[in-house]
């Protein structure tokens, strides 16, 4: 089945519906480094440059139809991170993304964004999206799926809108049952990860409490060790006399000593330490295009999440087929 890939990134959507047997015709991305990356790893595939050229009619005219169409449209409207504009930002291009399914009237759609998108402009631009799908036949559904859900290190929540353009009924219930089987795995997953959090959570309590108990212990010992030196140090003067020369001289002796003694122990203790903290390498550390990398992963969606919604659909499909 064809696919076309709109804000296609580093072609997150891509990977992850033809593991599960998509074909992607096209894609659309602005950013070049992402493009070289598309051009890479997906010779010969036609990449539009700009969603305000990419013409859904031509595209028709040239692939045929078009199964499943996505996109994670820009973002930064919306994001917690950004100064949330909204419709007023120039990146608020759901409009255009909408132009072109319109156009290319594909069967599926599967859209992502941010979880901002729900709230932004008290959720005016959610109910926009959800309504214009809904205006061209689409039956909608949407989740929020973290990143951790699949097994990630990190939350990375994210709303996913998944439509359906044509209301066959026994066909519109398979896939009902298909994005059950989306949220149970899902859900599934994030309770697992929930009680790994928590196992680990509980034994890293454990571990600190016990390091705090050391250092009080270790504490109390060097106050006890310093208490017994000053004594130690009160009675030799007692005994002796502080004002007799043979007596400073001792005393000066014994001090001596022990600042060689301690400079020993801290030579032999540095030794096994380091003489400087080794570098933290990082995702792409010490590569070429390490920053173009990193923005092209943040602004990455999630493949295993995007797999999973795509083997649903390909099962229903192939079911009703």
């Amino acid at each position: 089945m064809n696919h076309l890939d709109l804000f296609s990134g580093i072609g997150g959507f891509s990977l992850a519906l033809e593991k599960v047997g998509f074909k992607t015709i096209a894609f659309c991305e602005r950013d070049e480094y992402c493009r070289l990356l598309l051009q890479k790893h997906w010779k010969g595939v036609k990449i539009y440059d700009d969603i305000k050229k990419c013409k859904g009619k031509e595209i028709k005219e040239t692939f045929g139809g078009i199964d499943i169409l996505t996109g994670g449209f820009p973002c930064q409207p919306y994001s917690v991170a950004g100064k949330q504009k909204g419709t007023n930002d120039d990146r608020y291009l759901w409009p255009e993304m909408f132009r072109v399914i319109k156009e290319v009237q594909p069967t599926f759609i599967i859209a992502e964004n941010v979880r901002g998108l729900i709230n932004i402009q008290d959720g005016m631009v959610f109910e926009t999206v959800c309504s214009d799908l809904e205006s061209e036949g689409f039956e909608v559904q949407t989740f929020v799926i973290p990143a951790a859900g699949v097994g990630a290190p990190h939350k990375r929540d994210r709303v996913w809108i998944v439509g359906y353009s044509k209301h066959n009924g026994s066909l519109t219930s398979k896939i009902k049952r298909g994005n059950n089987e989306i949220n149970a795995g899902t859900q599934k997953r994030q309770n697992e990860t929930i009680e790994s959090e928590r196992t680990s959570g509980s034994r890293n309590n454990e571990v600190m409490e016990n390091s705090r108990r050391t250092l009080r212990q270790g504490s109390k010992l060097s106050k006890k060790n310093a208490d017994e030196s000053r004594k130690e140090n009160a009675n030799q003067f007692e005994r002796s006399g502080s004002t007799s020369k043979h007596n400073v001289a001792d005393t000066e002796r014994v001090h001596v000593q022990r600042q060689q003694s301690r400079s020993r122990q801290e030579q032999s203790r540095g030794e096994s330490w380091w003489e400087f903290e080794p570098s933290v390498g990082r995702v792409a550390n010490g590569v070429p295009g390490r920053v173009y990398r990193l923005k092209a992963l943040g602004n990455s969606i999630v493949p295993q999440i995007a797999e999973e919604i795509g083997r649903a659909i390909w099962k229903v499909t192939k079911n009703q087929n």
